[in-house]
């Protein structure tokens, strides 16, 4: 993979890549201070993450990303299934179907199922709703820790990239 040298170039990508970050940060906040739950803020946030990980895509295409700032924000966006779960609950909430079951990922990385069917109207019902995995175990999928935690990884990613490059 090629990367371009030019410092002002990468520190440029990694900005925008900063300020969608904020934007999914903002929508983290709004869901904390809110005071009850309404789910459209919690399906805002994973839409939110959504974006920041397209915009990670279209800077590592584009290939603007120094080398560094690369390797730490990969961690994060490619590599990390936590991450990659909750993009599954994104799909959800966006009615976007996918191929095979949902693999949902506790921020301790405990890994489960859901079954392809499930519904946004369940998956949101409230802040930490009881969902049964695929082998019928209940599990709770708690939106508020795992926002948070979503937020705390990438914005760790971030802080990385800004201080290697």
């Amino acid at each position: 993979m090629q990367f371009r040298s030019a410092k002002a170039d990468s520190t440029d990508a990694l900005n925008r890549v900063e300020r969608d970050y904020e934007a999914f940060s903002e929508g983290v906040a709004r869901c904390q201070g809110a005071p009850s739950y309404t789910p459209a803020d919690y399906q805002d946030a994973y839409e939110r993450l959504y974006r920041l990980k397209q915009r990670f895509m279209k800077e590592q295409k584009a290939k603007s990303l120094g080398q560094s700032e690369y390797k730490a924000l990969s961690k994060v966006f490619e590599k990390d299934r936590f991450i990659d779960s909750l993009l599954d609950i994104r799909n959800v909430s966006a009615h976007v179907l996918k191929g095979g079951d949902l693999a949902i990922s506790t921020k301790d990385n405990e890994l489960f199922n859901l079954p392809i069917e499930t519904s946004a109207g369940a998956l949101f019902a409230e802040s930490r709703p009881v969902m049964n995995d695929i082998s019928g175990e209940p599990r709770s999928v708690d939106h508020q820790k795992i926002l948070e935690e979503a937020k705390r990884r990438v914005e760790r990613a971030i802080c990385k990239a800004k201080t290697i490059s």
